[in-house]
């Protein structure tokens, strides 16, 4: 099993997600019971199939939210970095559009985690997360600010330039 690092936020919210999955099971593992009354289980009961795809469905992201957590050690989130790194937070310049963006860098199993988190609450744009793992995130790593680095995305090769790097969760509100 490959360890991956994890932030205390990113944990937090995996846990939030892992009981909201597990109410949401037990709420399934009934209606598949009731479903069952509906007709012969192994002939033409749409309902009881449905439920009982819904709750194969719960089981497998339990199941993944489970291994992320066992797999996963938290990293401590540097105070005050020099380097972008893993906890930091940086705001690049892409150097082919002039666009400006901010990235929060954690681990691989949060940034779906976190991403949700704050679509939710309409903040996307202003915080995104990507992995550490990620194009983006390797290229970035240890890099300090003024640094131009290329990277290869899924889309177009970028050069991008770090423009400032500071404490992942500093000022933000989850």
């Amino acid at each position: 099993m490959k360890t991956e690092y994890i932030t205390e936020e990113g944990k937090r919210l995996l846990e939030l997600r892992l009981k909201s999955l597990i109410q949401a099971r037990k709420l399934l593992t009934e209606e598949v019971g009731n479903t069952a009354t509906f007709g012969d289980i192994g002939y033409e009961n749409a309902e009881f199939d449905a439920a009982i795809e819904a709750l194969e469905i719960k089981k497998a992201e339990i199941a993944k939210i489970n291994y992320d957590l066992s797999s996963s050690r938290i990293e401590t989130i540097p105070k005050r970095p020099v380097r972008a790194s893993f906890g930091t937070k940086v705001t690049i310049l892409d150097l082919s559009n002039k666009t400006t963006y901010t990235y929060r860098i954690v681990g691989p199993y949060e940034t779906n985690a976190l991403n949700q988190e704050f679509l939710n609450k309409d903040e996307l744009t202003q915080n995104s997360f990507i992995s550490y793992v990620s194009p983006i995130g390797r290229a970035l790593i240890g890099k300090e600010v003024g640094d131009v680095v290329r990277c290869v995305t899924p889309t177009r090769c970028r050069e991008l330039e770090l423009i400032n790097i500071e404490s992942c969760f500093e000022g933000l509100d989850t």
